[in-house]
């Protein structure tokens, strides 16, 4: 502003700051993208499960090109909800992330199935869903299950 204030102003001081401050507008536009993608991945109400999972193991793929990626979701599961949507697409996320920053893997499976429906406990007739994400990297065990309802 006090560049711009003065008698003469300085055109290209003027730009120089201008394009300065468009670069950490851009910044703080893709942090702020990045949190809200950690709140509420873009996509999965929009998209559903299946395709929302699809992006994010494309992108994994995409950032580790030396890693094989396996995905096996069951045609079976059905609609889980959007609670459970968000359950099974965070524990992958993690699970992807835990692999990428410690296992060192070079091969990564991840297996979703139905569980069926859970006697006496859902009344809306969904059924339940198990997570399964295998990688050959060094780590406490194989295989890390989770079963939802």
């Amino acid at each position: 502003m006090r560049i711009a204030d003065a008698r003469e102003p300085d055109t290209d001081a003027l730009r120089k700051h201008g394009g300065a401050i468009l670069e950490q507008v851009n910044a703080l536009q893709q942090f702020n993208r990045r949190v809200l993608e950690k709140l509420r991945p873009v996509g999965l109400t929009e998209l559903g499960l299946r395709k929302a999972l699809d992006a994010l193991l494309r992108l994994w793929g995409e950032s580790h090109p030396g890693v094989a990626i396996e995905t096996a979701i069951a045609p079976s599961l059905g609609e889980t909800g959007e609670t459970a949507d968000l359950t099974i697409y965070r524990t992958v996320q993690e699970a992807l992330t835990n692999v990428f920053r410690h296992a060192g893997a070079t091969s990564v499976s991840v297996t979703i199935e139905s569980t069926g429906p859970l006697s006496g406990t859902r009344r809306d007739g969904r059924g339940g869903a198990r997570v399964r994400v295998c990688d050959n990297g060094r780590g406490l065990s194989r295989t890390t299950s989770l079963a939802l309802a």
